[in-house]
């Protein structure tokens, strides 16, 4: 398989506030674009690994990663995520993705501070709001507090998914 498994992870501090992370110029795909905490899936070539556990590795990682966590500081342990939906990503080639809710255990002015503290080349910053700030605007398009942003068919994909999902609870 030329692309392996993804994961589009949308993390969801202990206060409620969803962050997407705004990329640099410099970031090898979509560049520029506000988009999830992407990673991909860790393989291990081990039987004593489940599934649950290498998914919660991988998006471990991508969290780290994109919002400047030290794995020293933020154990793994504290994962906790939902699976919304599984796509494929027609611009790679049909690659599959999970579109992933991560519920930190960490507030939001935390995670800001921690994620200032170390700064990125690839990531330019994050863009904190709750689900009813956000208005789908077309499949790249989206307005979070009446500032427009460009973003990935994926992120559009898990948003609209999850606004839906609210829809229903309030009908």
């Amino acid at each position: 398989m030329a692309n392996n498994v993804g994961f589009e992870i949308l993390p969801l501090t202990k206060d409620g506030f969803y962050v997407l992370t705004k990329r640099s110029k410099k970031y090898p795909t979509n560049k520029g674009l506000l988009g999830t905490c992407g990673s991909s899936l860790k393989y291990y070539f081990s039987t004593d690994t489940s599934n649950s556990d290498l998914m919660k590795e991988s998006i471990y990682n991508g969290l780290c990663g994109k919002l400047n966590f030290n794995k020293k500081d933020y154990d793994k342990s504290k994962v906790n995520y939902e699976v919304i939906a599984l796509v494929r990503n027609y611009i790679l080639a049909g690659k599959p993705d999970f579109l992933v809710v991560a519920n930190l255990n960490i507030a939001s002015n935390d995670l800001i501070s921690q994620f200032n503290k170390k700064k990125s080349k690839m990531i330019k910053g994050l863009v904190l709001f709750k689900l009813n700030e956000v208005n789908i605007l077309s499949n790249k398009l989206l307005a979070i507090n009446h500032k427009t942003y460009r973003v990935n068919a994926n992120t559009i994909c898990l948003l609209s998914k999850l606004i839906n999902k609210g829809e229903q609870k309030n009908v």
